[in-house]
């Protein structure tokens, strides 16, 4: 549960969660018009009105009814928010979000520096659910990823998020883990070219309609920092996905490294 994949959890100083705004038209700006958008902040969404409309916030902490940080906030925003021509609305004042930023920036950057691996992505929808049994904790995951790219032109301006241009691409990590954990098999998807963000979303509704206590979220949009490394190790180390294995120990190039035609030999003396 340690994997931002099955279990997302805004981190304390990197990544934001937008609010306002269609993940299916997101998805048409940055990945089918190829555009940039930048991020707004609180006052920037609601104008003059910010300030006076969350005065009373702070009495909501001594309430014996449990409130999620931001769910008034992120409520009014929504009712408010601009078109997406103006950018993606978050509930976050001015100052938050530019050190939210300036701090994704930087673990981004460092990420494909280190790693060569971009892991920053901004994912559209969210699948609640919860362990069997367990009716406390309820989890989220996220259903699609648009790899994005984070720039400024300069220090005084501020960040922009563009599409990368790799894959958009399912939670597979997700995919696997309800197909393992659960019996619950999602359709292959198609290519992102004919990806339809409001019909993934609906599909998954009804693929979790039986799971007690499951619901999806087709509203919800995070740009977060996500890695495939480890599922895409899990994979190549499922046997169903070698075929055979004398095939494998007789490929040249492995021949080459580690001499393998003699060690077939001695695996599959008989062929």
């Amino acid at each position: 549960m340690r994997n931002p994949l099955l279990n997302y959890r805004l981190l304390k100083s990197r990544g934001l969660e937008v609010a306002g705004v269609r993940p299916a038209d997101a998805y048409e700006v940055l990945v089918t018009k190829g555009k940039e958008l930048a991020f707004l902040c609180l006052e920037e969404t609601l104008g003059a009105s910010a300030p006076a409309l969350f005065e009373d916030e702070d009495a909501t902490e001594n309430c014996l009814i449990p409130v999620r940080p931001g769910r008034r906030r992120g409520q009014i925003v929504r009712e408010r928010a601009p078109l997406l021509r103006d950018g993606l609305p978050t509930t976050l004042h001015e100052q938050d979000l530019e050190k939210r930023l300036l701090g994704t920036f930087y673990t981004a950057k460092t990420s494909i520096e280190e790693q060569g691996v971009n892991t920053l992505f901004l994912a559209l929808g969210t699948l609640l659910w919860r362990e069997p049994g367990d009716k406390e904790e309820l989890r989220r995951a996220p259903l699609l990823l648009i790899p994005v790219e984070l720039e400024r032109r300069a220090a005084g301006e501020g960040f922009r998020v563009q599409y990368s241009g790799e894959d958009v691409v399912p939670n597979v990590c997700l995919i696997e883990f309800l197909k393992q954990s659960f019996g619950l098999e999602v359709e292959e998807q198609a290519e992102s070219e004919e990806l339809v963000v409001d019909e993934y979303f609906p599909a998954m509704g009804r693929l979790i309609s039986k799971q007690e206590g499951w619901s999806v979220d087709p509203e919800s949009i995070a740009l977060g920092f996500f890695s495939f490394a480890k599922f895409l190790m899990y994979r190549d180390l499922d046997p169903a996905t070698w075929g055979s294995e004398a095939d494998l120990l007789n490929h040249e190039l492995l021949d080459r490294l580690l001499g393998t035609r003699l060690i077939c030999r001695r695996a599959f003396p008989l062929r």
